[in-house]
């Protein structure tokens, strides 16, 4: 999908199709989880997203759908998801927009034990909560949209392969 998407942007034609992208909505896990939504490395691995795409959690936002998911070499979540909104593909391209989060809802015993946790969307944000959880490709222009010297974080330093 991502090579026919990658002909058709090199045209003209490419401001008014739909972006395609790809990105980390979760590092790899740390040992004891930090956060009731943090996912274990076995969630990750297992992990099957195909969820809503929407702005800032807000599900009256929609702009966009995840098409997928793996774990990346370094034991992180990573997205491949499509932008239908031209405003928010715009802004990625821009560099403006590309923080992602991921919308993590929890099923808790009587206790509070956390007994599920299920992925209902993926955001676009101006920046995850999660360290390193963002956009670092697209299909107009590749990483970053080639813009990496106008973000403000070091993927370098934080383990993260693009290329992967």
């Amino acid at each position: 999908m991502f090579a026919f998407a990658l002909i058709l942007a090199q045209e003209s034609r490419w401001i008014n199709m739909p972006l395609l992208f790809r990105g980390c909505v979760h590092p790899p896990p740390t040992e004891p989880l930090v956060d009731p939504t943090d996912l274990t490395a076995g969630e990750i691995a297992t992990a099957n997203i195909s969820v809503p795409l929407l702005y800032e959690h807000n599900a009256t936002e929609k702009c966009g759908r995840v098409l997928c998911s793996w774990q990346g070499p370094n034991g992180d979540l990573r997205v491949c998801g499509i932008v239908t909104d031209r405003e928010k593909a715009m802004q990625i391209q821009s560099g403006e927009l590309l923080g992602l989060s991921l919308g993590t809802q929890c099923i808790k015993s009587d206790t509070g034990k956390i007994l599920h946790r299920e992925q209902k969307e993926v955001s676009l944000c101006t920046q995850g909560r999660r360290s390193g959880t963002w956009i670092y490709h697209t299909t107009r222009g590749g990483v970053l949209g080639g813009r990496e010297r106008n973000v403000s974080f070091d993927r370098a330093s934080k383990g993260y392969d693009a290329s992967a």
